[in-house]
């Protein structure tokens, strides 16, 4: 029947599910997939986040970089500029100003305000009857993503490719563990 089918469906989907969740995690076959083993996992990637904290050169803020900056907020800052009273996020425009301001980023501080950004902006996006949180939860993800790309693009230029691409392997890789984890019952 319906009810027996849909039993068999369920149960398949979800081996299948952790059999794709172990894969793309690295987690042996037989292993449980746990909030712990997740954390492990995350740890074990953050490690390329150190030497990147390590750096002595300072990371030079691009045009490219401000640009991309200036431009966070997207449709609720220009709404804004319709109805000012109404639609105006302060919190936008400190964190275009704040991230716009140094000439200079220390490997260590880029890594530590990514962190944060995307901290915040999982909380903020969360907010789902708060509008102006959604849309700095928003902007704090596109902040985020300007610094990592500042990052990743230093370390091409003074040559550190392989330090880039851990970088990025590590950072997708905490963001599907992220994903799993939320994912889990």
């Amino acid at each position: 029947g319906k009810i027996q089918t849909a039993q068999r469906a369920s149960t398949f989907n979800t081996e299948n599910a952790n059999r794709l969740v172990r894969e793309g995690m690295g987690i042996t076959p037989d292993a449980r997939i746990t909030g712990e083993g997740l954390a492990e996992i995350r740890s074990e990637a953050g490690k390329a986040y150190a030497a990147i904290k390590e750096l002595d050169a300072p990371i030079i803020p691009t045009d490219e970089y401000l640009l991309k900056i200036s431009s966070i907020g997207g449709d609720f800052k220009a709404a804004a500029k319709e109805f000012p009273d109404l639609l105006k996020n302060e919190k936008i425009d400190t964190l275009i100003a704040s991230l716009s301001e140094p000439t200079e980023i220390s490997g260590r501080g880029a890594i530590e305000v990514v962190k944060k950004l995307r901290a915040d902006a999982t909380a903020n996006l969360k907010a789902y009857d708060r509008p102006e949180r959604q849309a700095l939860g928003f902007a704090q993800r596109k902040a985020a993503e300007a610094v990592d790309g500042l990052i990743e693009q230093h370390l091409e230029k003074s040559g550190n490719k392989s330090i880039s691409d851990q970088y990025r392997k590590a950072r997708e890789t905490i963001a599907k563990s992220h994903d799993v984890e939320a994912a889990l019952n």
